[in-house]
């Protein structure tokens, strides 16, 4: 039986916590901090994370408003995005919500980087 050097160890453990780190790297849910996000995430991440979204608004100064119909409750892992076709840009102001809906807003400004958010769960 061969006797592993203290250095094949560590670098296991080291790949072994890197791995976990990785895979812990989730796609948004009920529970994501959109705080945290705005600034660095991008229309893409979204449209990669999320899908398309329900509709979209082109608001005059540039920035886009792209909001997510949600299904599902917000406690529980069945807490999906459902996206449809988008809806035809406007460049007045996003769409008014629909009341009793739930659903996920997300503002990017003209850079296509998240400046705004907003949910109703």
């Amino acid at each position: 039986m061969r006797l592993f050097s203290v250095r094949e160890i560590v670098a296991a453990c080291l790949l072994a916590a890197g791995l976990a780190v990785v895979g812990c790297e989730s796609k948004p849910n009920a529970q994501t901090s959109w705080s945290a996000r705005v600034g660095t995430y991008t229309y893409s991440q979204a449209l990669i994370d999320l899908g398309p979204p329900t509709t979209t608004t082109k608001l005059a100064d540039g920035s886009t408003v792209a909001r997510w119909a949600q299904s599902g409750h917000p406690t529980d892992n069945t807490f999906t995005f459902t996206s449809t076709a988008a809806a035809a840009a406007s460049t007045n102001a996003p769409p008014a919500p629909e009341p009793g809906k739930r659903y996920l807003s997300l503002t990017f400004d003209a850079n296509n980087v998240l400046s705004a958010w907003e949910k109703r769960y």
